[in-house]
């Protein structure tokens, strides 16, 4: 080592690198810096560094070119360098409503506004002479614009203390424009001075979130490819057997191609691959069972051996077969069926084994008992008058309610695709135009809302009666803290009744503006008819996303890795599940994500689309000029320049769903662990995301006609809705309120008149082939309901883009000049008249 260390010192620095490489352990030239071969100096072949970041500054430099150059076109400098005037003009030139190239100078009038004029001269006194034509400008605040005729500024110098001469007067000429005080206009919507409807030059907005959900399409389908290439769909969609055998697949220990079908064994999912579902004439055979490891036939059994085909499950590992070897004492499947039901082979429906039945074929690969031979079986069995240890009834009561339920929607599949879609379509737009009918809205609504009322009140009233029947009970039989909690529950239901009337009695006016609203989105969609379609088109699209979507999510599925689960029961038995890795579950994840935004995604444009419709036919005073075209128009405009703001808003509700989602996954586990603090504590937190989510979707959706109308990005339609609906908030609560009523009843309606429809029909043509009518009616029910939504989304969607329509224009414009019409017209003229008497009175 001496040798080395006396060699080092003696070479030059040059190669001292070197020899210390070959000469030190690995520790001494732990993070030292280490001298290149061929080091003579800072180093002469180079390569270029951070290109990317090169490049990010050159489109940065090129965008901010971009930004100046549209600035030079669209900006005129003298705006900024040059003083403006209290009215718009820029001082010293034309830019502005009035030409002020002799005035190029600007005296302050107060601490903002001032007035041009040709030379600054010491100004004493301002007089102003003027007319003021008072006439009410805001309905809500009863504020007034003072309309001034002939203005004119009247510039006074002071020559002597006592003596004042005056020496010049400036005409303004501005007969005939509105003025407002700072304070009327502020925070209130601005007409653009072109305005003629919905602006007509929009703008791609939001184009960043419009990349982004490309991006998040591109990496789900990166997602799919690899679960396609690493997982096989018929692992979820072809059944497992309690082997973890998939049936009609080579996929398990045994190939199973030759028995496509599964019977259930017990209710834990355990069951075995067969080749066809077994068909009994009588139904059971009490005698006969199919067990896990195949056919086991007693000596009374009526079935031949081969009435059901069993895969081989010899040798597999947990297999369990069934015994009746009474002089040995080996019998766990009895074929005395007094105790077999109990026995250790069924084991009351969770064993290994259980009766030959007569079964149903469902979704073409399983077999699920049939009702009536569970009937049968429950009359061959011991019931609870016999033993009390079991209601054979009650243990198999679910079991049979799905199993008709499934017999009798497949046998009335066609009557439920007619009702539920084309009849729904027809009964919804019936009700759309039964809305138009004044008195018949009116009776709806004040009905609902008075019903309301005295619902709430007599309830009150009830639990009152109730507390002193309780009180004077002899002997008292409810505790004092019983009978003190009925009355204050009367109380609160009192209060809350009388609450609801007093304002039902303020906001009456805001109610009928808001029935006024309901009629004219009927007029809209009478008018535009087309719109009722429009759902169609959203249902195909979410269909093909669904589609792939399903495709990816079922290759996902099966990429896990099979293993044991032991069941839960006193027998020894198991059956086989997935368990996956935490790349597979976070692929997963994002999946579920992908699919709350798009979900989302295809909402909000349809949103969109309809909000720019029902705009359109707000602000056109010629309503002939719009008819069955205007929604394919408007989807043109929405898809060619509005995804990016629909990307945006769905973006949130996406994020929100996914939280949502993640807090119900925790509350499963709190409920595994019997967490009752982590449940209260999760649950209150499901609570507020919850109305979180509500809220977004309120918002966005009044975005999104600011949207329509103006173009403007998410961000900004999101600020002015806001602030128009915190303006305008008895309207919008009212409206709120009406709408939700009126979708409510709509609802109901559409849902009652064609299930009703629908049970005539069934009841007459194909009553003697159903278990029961109630079945299929109430899947029409809900299925009508749902679709009937859809439809009433549209008009909910509608009535709300009027509402915002009408307060822009209230807003927006005076007098004449509105585009409010028919009951709308009527309500404002009503209101300024009401206005105009109040101020008069002052």
């Amino acid at each position: 080592t001496k040798q080395n260390k006396l060699k080092v010192f003696k070479m030059g620095l040059k190669d001292f690198s070197n020899v210390s490489r070959s000469n030190s352990d690995e520790g001494d030239n732990k993070e030292r810096l280490q001298a290149p071969a061929d080091f003579d100096g800072p180093v002469t072949n180079r390569r270029c560094t951070d290109i990317l970041f090169a490049l990010l500054l050159l489109v940065m430099w090129i965008a901010m070119t971009a930004v100046g150059v549209y600035s030079w076109n669209h900006g005129d400098h003298r705006a900024v360098l040059y003083p403006m005037d209290w009215s718009g003009n820029i001082c010293g030139t034309n830019f502005g409503e009035r030409d002020m190239t002799d005035f190029p100078k600007l005296v302050y009038i107060n601490i903002l506004g001032g007035v041009c004029v040709k030379e600054l001269i010491t100004v004493e006194t301002i007089s102003l002479e003027s007319n003021f034509n008072c006439s009410l400008f805001d309905s809500d605040n009863l504020k007034i614009n003072a309309k001034l005729d002939n203005f004119r500024i009247d510039r006074s110098i002071a020559l002597t203390e006592n003596k004042t001469k005056q020496i010049e007067s400036i005409q303004m000429g501005l007969k005939g424009k509105n003025f407002s005080d700072e304070g009327d206009n502020k925070g209130r919507l601005q007409a653009p001075a072109d305005f003629d409807g919905p602006v007509a030059n929009r703008r791609c907005t939001d184009i960043l979130f419009a990349l982004l959900l490309l991006v998040m399409w591109v990496a789900m389908t990166a997602v799919g490819v690899h679960s396609w290439n690493h997982g096989n769909y018929r692992v979820v969609l072809y059944p497992m057997d309690w082997a973890g055998n998939t049936c009609g697949t080579n996929f398990g220990e045994r190939d199973m191609t030759d028995f496509p079908k599964l019977v259930y064994i017990n209710n834990l999912f355990g069951g075995v691959c067969v080749k066809e579902c077994p068909k009994i004439d009588d139904l059971v055979d009490t005698s006969s069972f199919i067990t896990y490891g195949g056919v086991f036939q007693g000596p009374d059994a009526t079935l031949p051996n081969d009435f059901v085909e069993v895969g081989n499950y010899t040798d597999i590992e947990g297999v369990r077969y069934c015994t009746d070897d009474k002089q040995n004492g080996s019998v766990n499947c009895p074929t005395n069926p007094n105790i077999s039901y109990f026995s250790k082979g069924v084991s009351q429906g969770k064993g290994y084994a259980y009766y030959a039945l007569d079964t149903i074929e469902v979704l073409g690969v399983r077999c699920i008992a049939n009702p009536k031979a569970l009937e049968k079986l429950d009359e061959l069995i011991f019931t609870l008058d016999d033993n009390p240890l079991v209601d054979l009834n009650s243990l198999n009561e679910i079991r049979s309610v799905w199993n008709n339920l499934y017999g009798d929607i497949y046998e009335a599949r066609y009557p439920i695709m007619l009702f539920g879609a084309l009849a729904a379509m027809l009964v919804g737009f019936v009700y759309a135009q039964l809305l138009r009918v004044q008195f018949l809205l009116g009776i709806m609504i004040w009905g609902s809302i008075l019903g309301s009322i005295g619902i709430i009140i007599g309830c009150g009233v009830y639990a009152f009666m109730i507390a002193n029947k309780w009180s004077e009970a002899d002997p008292q039989e409810q505790g004092n803290n019983a009978i003190f909690a009925a009355k204050i529950c009367a109380y609160v239901l009192w209060g809350i009744g009388g609450t609801i009337t007093v304002i039902t009695i303020f906001l009456r006016k805001q109610i009928m503006l808001s029935m006024a609203c309901v009629r004219a989105a009927c007029r809209a969609l009478s008018d535009m008819p087309t719109m009722i379609f429009f759902p169609v088109i959203q249902v195909i699209g979410l269909a093909a996303f669904m589609l792939i979507w399903l495709v990816y999510a079922v290759h996902l599925a099966s990429t896990g890795e099979i293993t044991k689960t032991q069941l839960p029961t006193t027998v020894d038995i198991s059956v086989r599940t997935y368990v996956f890795d935490d790349f597979t579950k976070k692929c997963g994840w994002y999946l579920i994500f992908c699919f709350f935004w798009t979900v989302a995604f295809i909402a909000a444009m349809g949103e969109i689309v309809i909000a720019m419709t029902v705009s359109k036919w707000y602000f056109t005073r010629d309503k002939s000029r719009l008819g069955i075209f205007t929604i394919f128009a408007s989807i043109i405009e929405a898809t060619r320049y509005h995804i990016g703001t629909a990307a945006f808003g769905s973006f949130i509700i996406a994020v929100v769903q996914m939280i949502r989602a993640m807090v119900s996954r925790l509350q499963k586990k709190a409920r595994e662990l019997n967490n009752k603090v982590g449940e209260a504590l999760l649950c209150c937190c499901q609570c507020l995301l919850w109305c979180f989510e509500k809220f977004i979707k309120f918002m966005n959706k009044n975005a999104y006609i600011q949207t329509a109308i103006f173009g403007t990005p998410f961000c900004r339609s999101a600020r002015e809705a806001f602030s128009l609906i915190v303006r305008n908030a008895g309207k919008v609560a009212s409206i709120s309120y009406v709408s939700a009523l009126v979708l409510f009843v709509g609802r109901i309606f559409i849902s009652s008149l064609t299930t009703g429809g629908a049970y005539v029909y069934m009841d007459h043509y194909i009553g003697g082939k159903l278990y029961s009518t109630a079945g299929p009616c109430a899947v029409i029910f809900f299925y009508v309901f749902y679709v009937g939504g859809m439809f009433l989304d549209i008009f909910d969607m509608s009535t709300s883009t009027i509402l915002q329509c009408f307060v822009a224009d209230e807003e927006m414009f005076d007098g004449d000049e509105n585009y409010a019409e028919g009951d709308l017209r009527k309500w404002l003229d009503d209101f300024e008249e009401e206005e105009k008497r109040i101020v008069a009175g002052k």
